[in-house]
């Protein structure tokens, strides 16, 4: 009876002690989201979070530790065993803490969120990823501060970005813009984007089929289904370095979580499209006015679980499964990848009669002449042997005269009425879009 007693008293203290570990790791990881929120300066980030990511596994080896001791070794146990036993514990507890910490960066991020899209604006696609809802009205929504703001978008029938009704161009040549958000026009207005620009000048209708994230799986897919069904002038079509990389992943661009896409595997010298190697659950709440510890720890085991839990096994799981060889891998050829995917859209662009034109940007940053990528330089040969027009609009960007002393000149920016500009995002402004169009329709018009 009294070795009873004992036992319960000891595992009252344990589960005491358990509990009283818990609580501190909740205090320390409110206190770390607390001064993230209350303008306390993450000069160099990475060492807090390193520091957070110690700490933590450190409080989960503690607290393992304290719930298995006895149960499935003790000090008593075999040196071999106690050596598996710890071991095992601090790998669950490397892996617990970085999942936390993950966690907690997308809290963070998801209150603070600088921009979004409105919601239902966007729908799963089992072949793109994503699409435009067809006929949805929308808008793009931007915070900076206590600014915010919004840009009106809408899609048309097929679920691609359009101008209202009284900005339609009326013509019966049709166009074709393949591309990602440079070519949507994230941030702007449809009306202010380079292809409608472009159309006005050309007094000629249009397409966009541009998409935030957007690479050259979808572009390709895009081109192929629609050039069969429609009688295009005009095909342009974005070359970028991103948009094949976008293509050699299982996941796509996303700013935290997980967004699997479809993307080129490589038997030999053939490329293939594979569908988007697993699923996720996205299903976002609206969190930015919520910053107190019981929000945080709701978030922990509902947008928190499922972005970083859920689906992150998903991930991996598609990981192990392209390692053992029952999932296709994605090609690491990433010039090879670019000259097959723009031999293609020229072919069957001339096949069916209609013109393909490549608009080459984004190999430096916008109007500043400073860390410019290489160019491909077979794929470059290649389109001046088949004597494909290429439009190169970074040099055209440089050389604008507009504000040349501000290397920001060309991104998104919200003005104070002192004057003063506040930039929020990187992408092309309405000037930059000028320019494009106007480099476009020159090039084409000599």
């Amino acid at each position: 009876m009294d070795g009873k007693i004992q036992d319960g008293l000891i595992m009252k203290q344990k589960i005491v002690s358990i509990l009283i570990l818990i609580f501190i790791l909740i205090v320390f990881d409110y206190l770390y989201t607390w001064f993230a929120l209350n303008g306390y300066k993450f000069t160099y980030r990475w060492r807090y979070e390193i520091i957070q990511y110690i700490l933590i596994t450190i409080l989960f080896f503690i607290i393992l530790t304290n719930i298995t001791y006895k149960v499935f070794f003790s000090f008593n146990s075999k040196k071999i065993w106690i050596t598996f036993s710890l071991i095992s514990l601090l790998f669950i507890s490397v892996f617990l803490a970085g999942r936390v910490v993950s966690i907690s960066k997308y809290y963070l991020f998801v209150i603070n969120e600088p921009k979004r899209p409105s919601k239902n604006l966007w729908q799963p696609d089992i072949h793109l990823a994503h699409k435009g809802v067809p006929l949805k009205k929308g808008y793009y929504e931007y915070f900076i501060d206590s600014i915010n703001g919004q840009i009106d978008v809408q899609f048309d029938s097929l679920g691609f970005r359009c101008v209202s009704v009284t900005n339609k161009i009326n013509s019966d040549t049709l166009n074709l813009f393949l591309g990602c958000s440079w070519t949507f026009g994230d941030f702007i207005t449809a009306e202010e984007g380079y292809p409608h620009k472009l159309s006005k000048l050309l007094n000629q209708d249009y397409i966009n089929t541009g998409a935030s994230a957007y690479g050259l799986a979808q572009m390709k897919q895009l081109l192929d289904s629609l050039i069969m069904k429609q009688s295009f002038n005009y095909v342009f079509i974005q070359l970028s370095p991103w948009l094949s990389k976008r293509a050699m992943s299982f996941n796509g661009p996303s700013y935290f979580g997980y967004n699997p896409f479809p993307y080129f595997s490589q038997k030999n010298n053939t490329f293939q499209i594979e569908k988007k190697p697993y699923e996720v659950i996205k299903n976002r709440r609206e969190w930015r006015s919520r910053k107190s510890c019981f929000d945080k720890l709701n978030f922990y085991v509902t947008n928190g679980f499922e972005e970083e839990i859920f689906n992150y096994f998903n991930f991996k799981w598609a990981v192990f499964k392209s390692n053992i060889g029952l999932l296709k891998k994605p090609t690491k050829n990433k010039n090879e990848l670019e000259l097959f995917f723009y031999k293609h859209a020229i072919d069957i662009c001339k096949q069916y009669n209609a013109i393909p034109v490549i608009l080459k940007f984004g190999y430096q940053k916008l109007g500043f002449n400073i860390d410019r990528l290489p160019d491909n330089e077979e794929l470059l040969k290649f389109l001046e042997l088949e004597k494909i027009k290429v439009i190169d609009i970074d040099d055209a960007l440089l050389t604008d005269t507009v504000d040349y002393d501000n290397p920001r000149r060309f991104e998104i920016y919200h003005k104070l009425p002192n004057g003063e500009k506040i930039y929020y995002d990187n992408h092309p402004n309405p000037l930059a879009n000028t320019i494009f169009s106007k480099t476009i329709f020159n090039s084409l018009n000599k």
